[in-house]
């Protein structure tokens, strides 16, 4: 039985299976009830239980010192024992007492060549049971079978651990040889360190040169550790990698230079090896290995893995110069795409954006900042874009002059400048800044196309890092084509808006050139219309005075109702067509006049909406206005079409907001805006300052076909309900004003107008004292008009009202009465035949007397009247005018005519 046991030890190669094999076969040999085998720790100096039949709760923990229980006996005295009463023995273990019934037990050593390998340990419960001298010589003879199988296994297994050892070292050079990237070279050589040195906690920590500090590479089996990237020469790492040398730390939880102490006892690493990486005296990095048990490592294996971790230097230095040959193809595979940009992009703030995209492929982790000049101060170069800062918004106020800091310096010598520490550089003027940012070195190149400086661009990084030759070069060509890219944006966007403003003007001089013909045809018609509803209205007004008590009044409040509105609409086609303000414009009170309109169209935004069950609420922002140019009026009629207009685009309920601010006047264009450029008379302005209010709904909305016509007379989208004059009129009152008008509007979401008005140099005027209703005594009124109808309801009705009126169909008759008695005012027509009322002007006014007149126009009023015929009329009135207009007029011109006594009582 002996020999085939002898036998099948001795065939077992696999160290393990084979000190499970002795132990079983131990067992069987002298029939205990169990056992254990222990091999000698030399390095610890104890006996560790490496296979056993029982008792696998307790006994792998169970070590034993030399004279220490059984196995120590024997392993200290080089031969086997007997102990038929175990639990009265003196040296009995006690784990072995607590745990165990065992009542006798034998032991014999593992030796081999005078060297102890181990002992054997067989044990019984049996009260009755006993080893014989037989029992131990035959555990004896297992045991010298067992001690030399137990080292051809260890030889085999060395013979295996060095094959395993040439076959990492020939996959860390095929890795060398592969070319392939650095990260996954680093995760090769982790994974082939974990395997050859059977340890699960691996390391690979790589040199950052300018930052002198290592950084994690790759982790296997570990969470990351506080304390990274870690400076060099501090911990254990550190240490390392500062010295070059291995270090080997046997209790990393209780070494003063561990700065991973914490770490090491909350996860349960004890021992630490650290071996530099490195090829040709300068360190890569640093590959460690962590082991939650005791370990030591013997000559042979801290020279294996030496070996290795050069290899593995090897590896990773191939891989960084691959790395550096595919980033210098890409970094040009850069240039040539951004020299392809010139042609493909012409939007400068594109342009922008992909230059600091490409520096990210130039230089990796870079932080870019683009300087160009100021447009609003030629002689500052402002922070345009950048790429990678933690706060953008903090570079906003940032601005330098061609003499100060990096910038400065390399506008002015059109040369790179350079810096490895900004903090320490007395060229760098924004110290604190950089300093939040994190900051530390930098290179600055100017932007130079042909003659001209564009700009300056800054790249920097946040490790101090030292730009070298290659890198300065490589940049300087960047910054060249990035020049190049950058002139031909501008120059494409300044064509871009020379071909904008030329649609512009070409669309002005259209729509101007349509008003001007459409005004023509309206003025010739409302000149007639108005001398009709001139005549209607003259005979209302005679009507109702005459039959004072007869039910007639509401008949002719009634026509009087339906002459003006006639009037309105007469009025409103010479309004959109005239071009030029006939009154020079006056500081008007914005904010006031806002309120008043939106307080008169009350009615149609509240109180008609509630009636349909439906809710416009009105929002009013008003800042503190300075006083604009314009005529009161108009604005009110400007503001009164734009709510009204608001107001139908919300027929379900919705948001009407009117906000004005004062700002400094720009000539853009917003993107998607039709904008409305509108001349007209210059009054007293402030330059460059406008006040911009807005009229926004939240309404339908209008689509781009609409929104390009929606200033074009005639032009409606509520049918029949819509004249479409009313935004014709906002336009032309907007252009009397010398201001301008925009629209933006998207469907579903609402329409915003924004009028843009001069902002006055004076203030606004108080308003005139009213003469009130002084009656004045009767006037002596020459009428001067070629149509009877109109003259004859109008002798009637100044005569009604208790004047005296001699009436004239032309200007030579109206004249040859002038010569003959004096009169207090004078009324013509402006066009009449023969002589005109301007002609009728000039000649009253060589009369000694010069009485005031008032030219009467069914034209509208001509801007004529401000130029070669200013002063000649005292008044224009337009028809059809009403009879306390004209009553006004009369009280107003002839009031000086007045003697004490001369009111009627």
């Amino acid at each position: 039985m002996l020999r085939a046991i002898a036998e099948e030890i001795t065939r077992e190669r696999d160290l393990s299976r084979l000190l499970d094999l002795i132990a079983q076969r131990a067992l069987a040999l002298v029939e205990g009830a169990g056992g254990y085998l222990c091999l000698w720790n030399d390095a610890d100096q104890v006996l560790v239980p490496q296979a056993w039949t029982r008792w696998q709760e307790w006994i792998p923990q169970h070590r034993l010192r030399l004279n220490e229980g059984l196995a120590g006996t024997v392993a200290a005295r080089r031969e086997g024992l007997i102990v038929n009463d175990y639990r009265h023995w003196p040296a009995a273990s006690r784990p072995v007492l607590e745990h165990t019934r065992v009542t006798a037990a034998m032991a014999e050593p593992l030796v081999y060549r005078d060297s102890l390998v181990g002992v054997i340990v067989v044990d019984t419960e049996e009260g009755g049971r006993r080893f014989t001298r037989e029992d131990r010589n035959a555990l004896s003879l297992l045991a010298s079978h067992a001690a030399i199988a137990i080292e051809n296994a260890r030889l085999h297994l060395a013979a295996a651990h060095k094959g395993e050892e040439l076959g990492a070292l020939l996959r860390a050079t095929h890795s060398v040889m592969a070319g392939m990237s650095l990260q996954h070279t680093l995760e090769v050589i982790a994974s082939e360190a974990a395997r050859i040195a059977h340890c699960e906690h691996v390391k690979l920590l790589l040199m950052d040169r300018d930052a002198q500090v290592l950084r994690i590479g790759v982790l296997r089996g570990l969470a990351t550790p506080d304390g990274f990237p870690l400076p060099v020469g501090t911990g254990l790492s550190g240490t390392v990698a500062q010295r070059g040398q291995p270090l080997y730390i046997a209790d990393t939880q209780n070494d003063p230079r561990s700065l991973l102490a914490a770490f090491d006892r909350a996860v349960g690493l004890r021992t630490y090896l650290g071996l530099p990486i490195k090829v040709r005296d300068e360190i890569l990095g640093v590959l460690t290995f962590n082991t939650s048990e005791p370990r030591q490592y013997t000559a042979s294996e801290l020279a294996y893995l030496a070996s290795f971790a050069d290899q593995a230097a090897l590896a990773i230095e191939s891989a960084r110069l691959h790395e550096a040959a595919n980033r210098r193809a890409e970094r040009l595979t850069t240039l040539n795409t951004l020299n392809r940009t010139l042609t493909t992009t012409t939007e400068p703030a594109q342009v922008a954006q992909q230059i600091l995209a490409a520096l990210e492929v130039l230089i990796p982790g870079s932080v870019a900042r683009l300087w160009l000049w100021d447009s609003r101060q030629p002689d500052v170069l402002r922070l345009a874009t950048s790429a990678g800062l933690r706060d953008p918004a903090a570079t906003q106020a940032l601005a330098v002059r061609p003499t100060e800091g990096l910038v400065g310096l390399a506008l002015t010598t059109r040369q790179a400048v350079a810096s490895s520490d900004l903090m320490t550089d007395p060229r760098f003027v924004h110290k604190s800044w950089a300093e939040a940012e994190g900051l530390r070195s930098s290179v600055t190149l100017p932007l130079v196309c042909g003659d001209q400086v564009h700009g300056v661009l800054a790249v920097s990084t946040r490790v101090r890092h030292e730009f070298d030759a290659e890198e300065v070069e490589l940049l300087w060509s960047f910054a060249a084509q990035a020049a190049i890219a950058l002139e031909n944006a501008r120059l494409f966007a300044e064509l871009k808006r020379a071909y904008e403003e030329l649609s512009r003007a070409q669309d002005e001089l259209v729509r101007s050139e349509k008003l001007r013909a459409l005004g023509e045809m309206a003025a010739s018609i409302a000149h007639d219309l108005n001398n009709i509803l001139a005549a209607i209205l003259g005979q209302t007004d005679l009507l109702r005075l005459r039959a004072s008590g007869l039910p007639v009044h509401e008949a002719l409040n009634r026509l009087e109702l339906a002459a003006t509105d006639a009037a309105e609409v007469v009025r409103r086609l010479q309004d959109f067509s005239r071009q030029q303000a006939n009154q020079p414009l006056a500081p008007v009170d914005l904010a006031a006049t806002v309120r008043e309109v939106l307080e008169i169209t009350r009615p149609r935004w509240e109180d008609d909406p509630q009636q349909r069950g439906v809710v416009i609420e009105a929002r009013l922002t008003l800042a503190d206005l300075p006083p604009v140019l314009g005529h009161a009026h108009e604005i009110r009629e400007a503001l009164t079409n734009l709510i009204l207009n608001a107001v139908d685009a919300m027929p379900h309920g919705g948001t009407l907001t009117i906000a004005a601010r004062e700002r400094v006047a720009t000539g853009g264009k917003a993107p998607k805006r039709r904008h409305a450029t509108t001349g007209g008379r210059q009054g007293a302005g402030v330059d460059g300052r406008v006040v911009e209010l807005s009229v926004a709904d939240t309404g339908v909305g209008m689509t781009a076909e609409v929104r390009q016509r929606i200033f074009d007379p005639f032009f409606t989208t509520k049918g029949t309900k819509g004249s479409g004059l009313g935004l014709s009129v906002v336009y032309g009152i907007m252009q009397r004003h010398g201001g301008k008008i925009d629209v933006v509007s998207r469907t579903d979401q609402g329409t915003t107008f924004t009028l843009r008005f001069r902002v006055a140099a004076g203030a606004v005027a108080a308003p005139s004292q009213s003469a009130g209703s002084r009656a004045l005594r009767p006037r002596r009124i020459l009428l001067i008009d070629d149509d009877p109808t109109v003259r004859q309801a109008m002798v009637e009705l100044l005569q009604e009202v208790g004047h005296s009126v001699v009436a004239a169909e032309g200007g030579a008759e109206g004249l040859a009465h002038l010569g003959q008695s004096r009169v207090d005012l004078v009324i013509t027509d402006l066009g009449m035949p023969g002589m005109t009322g301007w002609e009728v002007a000039r000649a009253v006014k060589l009369v000694t007397s010069h009485p005031p007149v008032v030219l009467l126009t069914g034209w509208g009023e001509h801007p004529a009247s401000h130029s070669e015929h200013a002063g000649l009329v005292d008044r224009i009135l337009g028809k059809p005018v009403r009879l306390d207009e004209l009553l006004a007029t009369i009280r107003d011109l002839t009031r000086s005519t007045d003697e004490p006594g001369d009111a009627l009582s």
